[in-house]
């Protein structure tokens, strides 16, 4: 059995719902739900928007734990996309969860049973996340061949998710190498394109299957798409994870809006979700087919027969509904001889011969 998290993970938590993270026979698809630029830096926010999404289908919560000082220069400034113009590490400052706020987060989801994890964006991140009893993690595509974080997070043998923007399937592939050579914790990976929003045109997803024949791991996706169906479109090419992020889109006007779903847009996206899940099971017991069967075809006599006559195959007629033995068992009854007669429009069975 394939767990999309560790067992360890799986133990810590009670679902208030059902086991959403189990073999991968059972469920398909894990829906993450990303919260951390749109809660604002604020706990009660970041609670609400948690209860929005669990509310919403969402399976986990993931947050992003980021120092800034750790994590860029002071001095760069973004040269195009969403926030061109704005000094890189003023856009962390700004969307950054501070760790007092996250360890009440993570005390708010522990008490409540929603399972919760992070990306975290460098080693004093990820030691505080191993203070406060952080149960897997996400690299982030930046994160990828960031190579101090790559050991520390291997060291904790706890799962993880690693994410592939920007990346080079070579480079995708050394990064899964080093850190499956150091863990013997799951590692998962998400495809990924690092523009925001992504276009739908432009999500790239016939990635997941070529990552998957190559890794030979569960590949999901990370969606920074604004479409409540670019979920169901990744599950369809072969994704078994999916991350989205989430905002409220209120006067707040939180870093993450231009490429979130409202909660209420996430509802839709999980349902769709389901619904592809349903279309690609081939395990499942169709009560109406089984009753369509009914009309399949199958052997009927085409005259009256007495009884002792050799049987022919030009006895038989293939008719509708399925009354009769298959067409396939023909040759089993032909050359031998009836029990009794037969009428014309009688069902054939195997029992009619000697």
């Amino acid at each position: 059995m394939s767990f999309y998290l560790s067992n360890s993970f799986l133990k810590s938590y009670k679902y208030r719902k059902r086991d959403l993270i189990g073999p991968r026979s059972n469920r398909l698809t894990t829906v993450i739900a990303e919260i951390s630029g749109s809660g604002d830096n604020d706990v009660a926010r970041s609670t609400d928007l948690i209860d929005a999404c669990i509310d919403a289908g969402a399976d986990l919560i993931k947050v992003q734990t980021l120092i800034p000082e750790e994590t860029a220069v002071e001095s760069h400034i973004i040269s195009h996309g969403l926030w061109e113009g704005k000094n890189l590490r003023d856009l962390y400052e700004i969307s950054a969860t501070s760790v007092e706020n996250q360890a009440q987060i993570f005390e708010y989801c522990n008490k409540h049973s929603i399972p919760i994890f992070s990306s975290p964006f460098g080693l004093k991140a990820l030691r505080f996340l191993e203070e406060i009893g952080c149960q897997a993690y996400k690299i982030a595509s930046l994160e990828m061949q960031h190579i101090p974080l790559l050991e520390g997070i291997a060291a904790t043998n706890k799962s993880v998710i690693m994410s592939t923007g920007t990346w080079s399937v070579e480079d995708i592939e050394w990064s899964y190498k080093f850190l499956r050579e150091r863990t013997c914790a799951d590692v998962k990976v998400m495809h990924c394109m690092c523009s925001y929003p992504t276009e739908l045109s432009k999500l790239r997803l016939g990635r997941i299957r070529n990552l998957e024949d190559l890794l030979r791991t569960d590949i999901g996706f990370s969606d920074h798409s604004t479409s409540t169906k670019a979920g169901a479109y990744a599950v369809l090419a072969g994704a078994r994870i999916l991350e989205k992020h989430v905002s409220f889109k209120d006067d707040r006007r939180c870093v993450d809006d231009a490429f979130a779903l409202v909660p209420d847009e996430l509802t839709l996206y999980v349902q769709q979700v389901r619904i592809c899940e349903a279309m690609l099971d081939i395990n499942s017991d169709d009560e109406q087919e089984r009753e369509n069967t009914e009309y399949r075809r199958s052997l009927f006599y085409n005259c009256d027969l007495p009884a002792h006559t050799e049987i022919l195959e030009d006895f038989f007629d293939v008719l509708r509904p399925s009354s009769g033995i298959s067409p396939v068992l023909a040759g089993n009854l032909v050359g031998r001889r009836l029990k009794q007669s037969v009428m014309k429009g009688q069902p054939v069975r195997e029992s009619d011969a000697e």
